[in-house]
């Protein structure tokens, strides 16, 4: 038996609408929280940023990216845009200088060994050469944090 709804949502699609149910997304759970500053680790060329800025958010986006040619496009990203920093270096549990393996693909670049799994998954996975970056600590750069703050990490497994 077809419920009622079914046959509402069916013959919306073949209009061309397509309804589905309310869930709470990233913009909600900001404002929910009233997060004031976002820091965005692994920010590549700053897609996560981006999309923050075109779901609303206005507050302070920090971004964090060792990788050069990344870092670069970030940087002009950021510049543009007058609550957004962008940082040429990774975060992690002490500061120093560590290598980056880089991948075809950059978002697929890290700090781990990528293993044969990766490969299967995206071919671009492939480590084509190694950058020396340097690391710092969260706690080196901000000491005391205060307000809400939302801590999005992209490290392609050094998360940990």
């Amino acid at each position: 038996m077809i419920s009622s709804l079914h046959l509402i949502r069916r013959t919306l699609r073949r209009l061309g609408v397509d309804v589905q149910p309310a869930t709470p997304n990233l913009r909600d759970f900001i404002e929910d929280r009233r997060i004031d500053l976002v820091l965005d680790v692994g920010a590549n060329v700053g897609q996560f940023g981006t999309s923050l800025r075109n779901r609303g958010y206005r507050g302070k986006i920090i971004s964090f990216e060792p990788l050069e040619s990344e870092f670069r496009t970030l940087a002009t990203v950021a510049a543009s845009d007058g609550n957004w920093e962008a940082h040429h270096f990774a975060l992690g549990a002490a500061s120093g200088v560590t290598t980056l393996n880089v991948s075809d693909n950059s978002v697929f670049s890290s700090i781990q060994a990528l293993n044969r799994a990766a490969n299967e998954f995206d071919g671009r996975t492939v480590v084509r050469r190694t950058e020396t970056i340097r690391m710092r600590t969260l706690d080196e750069i901000f000491p005391d944090v205060s307000g809400s703050v939302l801590l999005k990490i992209d490290t392609q497994g050094y998360e940990k």
